[in-house]
């Protein structure tokens, strides 16, 4: 689900103290912060109500058992910009075994190249399909090795392999995508970027997409922080 927002910039011409902040270059702008994963708010705020009498509850906040998501301990949350100069090529290693596909999605690219490395026991034939009529047929790793495929589709795929339903991996690909895939509360940047406006996407497969829009100037950073949650996804 797409999630449009209101957007608020911060420019900054100075050093932050709690994420790096890109150097500025003569000529060319960045835009940095942080991603973060949370709760539905009102569970949020239920937690820390409670004083832990909650069933999941404890004095600081929600307390996760197995059967919980833990959106703070998130670590395939996407940062990404659509550069309209970008046209591919960056390589992203993937891992397949019995017990799936690591990472379990992506963001990219066509252009961009994915290189998949087979642990499992037997050969595995992978393609990317959407619902529709969009297909890629990726072809066929043997037991041991590995193999790179440069993508030629876009839109909301899952890439799979015909030998086990197990071993996919959903991907959101659209042309001109640079992405950064960091762990809930880390930071992304994208630097030395042509002064213009620029599409943001935040996006967590289960949480959906925050889109934002940033104006990059010659010579200035732009902060843009932002959380993907579950009450974000509902609204």
């Amino acid at each position: 689900m797409n999630k449009f927002v209101p957007v608020f910039l911060m420019f900054v011409f100075s050093a932050c103290a709690s994420i790096p902040v890109p150097p500025i270059v003569p000529g060319k702008g960045a835009v940095y912060g942080t991603l973060t994963a949370q709760s539905h708010s009102k569970i949020i705020e239920k937690a820390k109500g409670s004083g832990g009498n909650d069933d999941y509850a404890g004095p600081d906040g929600i307390i996760f058992n197995k059967d919980m998501v833990n959106y703070r301990n998130l670590k395939d949350l996407y940062a990404c910009l659509l550069d309209p100069s970008y046209t591919g090529g960056k390589q992203i290693n993937l891992t397949a075994t019995t017990e799936g596909l690591s990472p379990r999605s992506l963001a990219l690219s066509p252009g961009d190249i994915i290189s998949i490395s087979n642990s499992t026991s037997g050969p595995l034939t992978f393609f990317l399909a959407d619902m529709g009529d969009a297909f890629q047929d990726l072809g066929k790793i043997k037991p041991g090795q590995t193999e790179s495929f440069t993508i030629k589709i876009q839109g909301n795929l899952e890439l799979g392999t015909d030998e086990d339903e197990a071993i996919k991996a959903i991907v959101f690909s659209q042309s001109g995508l640079r992405s950064k895939r960091v762990a809930s509360g880390q930071a992304y940047s994208f630097e030395k970027l042509e002064p213009g406006s620029y599409d943001m996407i935040f996006w967590f497969w289960r949480l959906g997409k925050i889109h934002r829009q940033v104006q990059i100037q010659p010579g200035q950073n732009v902060a843009v922080h932002e959380t993907l949650s579950v009450n974000t996804v509902m609204r």
